[in-house]
């Protein structure tokens, strides 16, 4: 398997550090025995994630979770590498790609994107909303520029930014991922990658990253550092089962063995606070009944007077 120098090739959104022991989705090495492997004691700490989503009545508005900015998502380079790990399928991006806005301190550097799917379409995300599982989940891994490289942020506090997003299957080819989809015929076998030009980044997201949820989580692999600021974006991507499939076809290390329930099951919340960045008409109803009760009993004391 290749690794960057500047940056440690990842899943999830770290995969395999070299002082983690051997992890996966199954028994014997599967989420439930992760913090038994050496290295990912912090897979057992109580802000981990992924979770479920509440749906949005249930989530705290915050009028500071403005809009992303992307930046260098559009520009088609050549820095693009699309690699199987024997986990999932990712690219990996070395290009001056970054995201800044959303309510970030400071701006972030794109470092790569992968993905999450199930053996059929009723599952395959990690994250859920309101219970609710889709078939695939898409993370796109940001570090703080703040520091030199992905491999220094991954266990600071402030170190990661990774923006989600859902899928909901659809009849018709999804034709923005149809490049992509079509590379990973070349990447079957683990540790197999490929170089593509042909994908933009922009291609791949929606058009406006304005409506979503925040809340503060964790690596969803070992090592499970608890360093990432989640957003969970609210409109779904579209692909179509024959899409998915070219997912489902993709192999592990194991001899004959698909990579699919590629997914950590969702964690505890134990207190944390998930908001959204946009308002609901019920937003303010609380205020204006507030209001309208005190405006009724100042009239009735000045009748009383």
């Amino acid at each position: 398997m290749f690794y960057s120098p500047t940056l440690l090739v990842l899943f999830g959104l770290i995969n395999d550090f070299v002082t983690c022991a051997e992890w996966g989705y199954s028994s014997p090495y599967g989420p439930s025995n992760w913090t038994t492997l050496h290295g990912n004691e912090a897979c057992g700490r109580r802000a981990q994630s992924p979770i479920d989503i509440p749906d949005a009545m249930n989530a705290q508005y915050d009028e500071g979770l403005v809009p992303f900015t992307v930046m260098g998502f559009e520009k088609k380079t050549n820095q693009l590498k699309l690699i199987n790990n024997g986990h999932t399928a990712q690219l990996n991006i070395l290009g001056d790609l970054t995201v800044s806005g959303g309510g970030l301190s400071g701006t972030f550097k794109t470092a790569q994107l992968h993905f999450h799917w199930g053996s059929s379409s009723i599952k395959g995300s990690e994250h859920l909303r309101n219970t609710k599982a889709f078939p695939l989940e898409m993370h796109i891994v940001n570090f703080n520029g703040k520091y030199d490289n992905l491999a220094a942020a991954a266990d600071k506090p402030d170190g990661l930014a990774v923006l989600g997003f859902w899928f909901k299957v659809v009849a018709e080819d999804n034709e923005m991922f149809a490049r992509l989809v079509s590379n990973l015929t070349s990447i079957q076998n683990a540790d197999a990658e490929v170089a593509v030009t042909d994908v933009l980044v922009s291609d791949l997201i929606i058009p406006k990253l304005d409506k979503y949820y925040r809340y503060k989580g964790s690596l969803t692999t070992p090592p499970c550092f608890e360093s990432v600021t989640w957003t969970m974006f609210e409109e779904t991507i579209p692909i179509s089962e024959s899409q998915l499939r070219q997912f489902r076809n993709l192999k592990e290390k194991k001899p004959s063995h698909e990579i699919v329930n590629n997914f950590r099951p969702v964690q505890m919340l134990n207190g944390r606070r998930v908001s959204r960045s946009f308002k609901l008409e019920t937003d303010g109803a609380s205020t204006i009944c507030s209001s309208s009760i005190v405006t009724v009993l100042l009239v009735y004391l000045l009748h009383l007077l």
